[in-house]
């Protein structure tokens, strides 16, 4: 496929791991002169007691954030708190540790989690100072071989420390702010370009309290938000026509239990949401709906076009009404992987 598959022989020896390892992603944005947090990639369990104690006493924040090399959407995050009242919902870290006090906390934190930050001994693990207080961005490239182009950029939001929804493009930041992740993405995505990555990269990046931007890693691959704004928001529903249109991506909720993808499409039609071409409003779904199991409820990702003078609450409030079955607070959040949204508008 080589005549058809940019960085084909690339990928073919296992370059996507390169690309998509945050150890490597703190050494290549070192050398092209990107700002990343301050942090230390570690690997073994001595460096990363000396790092945490050493972070934990050089910043006030009094806490970290642990990054295993591979993994998404916070899951491979672990936020470690010396103070409770630190665990806010914004930070993209699925996890959350109360260090015991002394360094005998952080070892005993150490002797427990390694294995699971590193893989089984198998990929280093980085641990960077948190930031409070910052708002997550990203901005996303393509890398071809002629050069690099920006794409889209972006806004996230968590919630119990998950990804709750994302917005595109980024508003409400100045033009310094949007000119410094603009400039640090078309950087990394340079030298990602250089070492022989081909497609979509996302840059992630935090807005800290004082304006600055800094860094958090890159994603080399293919992004969840690609084919929301580039599909569905651009290519079918048009936001930048007139009237204005936005779009919204949500995982269907744990609460929700949808017999089937037929169900589904029959609600759509009974409550009037369906989508319609001629006002560009309603419910197009952007993931297979599948059951995890036989005869359970089916799992997937839908859009909601919407006038954003109306919002889409109220269209979203009439299908948890259709199926919501289980009360809010009796299933435990934490086993369940995106339940938010993603916000798209031109």
């Amino acid at each position: 496929m080589a005549d058809r598959f940019p960085g084909a022989a690339f990928f073919a020896q296992g370059g996507g791991e390169i690309g998509n390892n945050k150890a490597n992603f703190r050494a290549l944005a070192a050398a092209a002169g990107v700002p990343t947090l301050p942090g230390r990639t570690c690997r073994s369990i001595a460096e990363a007691t000396e790092a945490t104690g050493a972070l934990l006493q050089d910043f006030e924040s009094g806490a970290v954030v642990v990054k295993q090399a591979h993994n998404g959407a916070g899951v491979g995050n672990q936020l470690l708190v010396r103070d409770p009242e630190m665990a806010v919902d914004h930070v993209g870290a699925r996890h959350l540790h109360h260090l015991a006090p002394g360094p005998e906390g952080i070892a005993a934190y150490w002797a427990k989690r390694w294995p699971w930050a590193s893989g089984e001994g198998r990929w280093p693990v980085v641990i960077e100072e948190f930031a409070p207080g910052a708002d997550a961005v990203y901005s996303e490239h393509y890398a071809s071989d002629a050069g690099t182009r920006a794409t889209e950029t972006g806004r996230l939001l968590y919630v119990g420390r998950r990804l709750s929804h994302q917005v595109v493009p980024l508003d409400g930041v100045t033009e310094p702010v949007r000119a410094a992740l603009l400039d640090g993405g078309t950087r990394l995505a340079e030298a990602y370009r250089a070492f022989g990555y081909r497609g979509h990269l996302s840059a992630d990046a935090l807005v800290l309290p004082d304006d600055s931007v800094v860094f958090t890693e890159v994603n080399a691959q293919v992004s969840g938000s690609l084919h929301i704004y580039q599909s569905i928001a651009h290519g079918i529903v048009d936001v930048t026509a007139a009237p204005a249109r936005q779009v919204v991506e949500y995982h269907v909720p744990p609460t929700w239990a949808v017999p089937s993808f037929a169900a589904f499409l029959a609600s759509l039609e009974d409550l009037g949401l369906a989508y319609d071409p001629a006002t560009r409003t309603g419910v197009i779904v952007s993931m297979p709906a599948i059951p995890l199991a036989p005869g359970e409820p089916v799992q997937f990702v839908f859009c909601l076009a919407y006038d954003p003078a109306e919002g889409h609450a109220g269209a979203f409030d009439r299908l948890d009404a259709r199926f919501a079955s289980v009360p809010a607070g009796t299933y435990d959040a934490s086993q369940h992987i995106g339940t938010g949204a993603v916000s798209f508008s031109s």
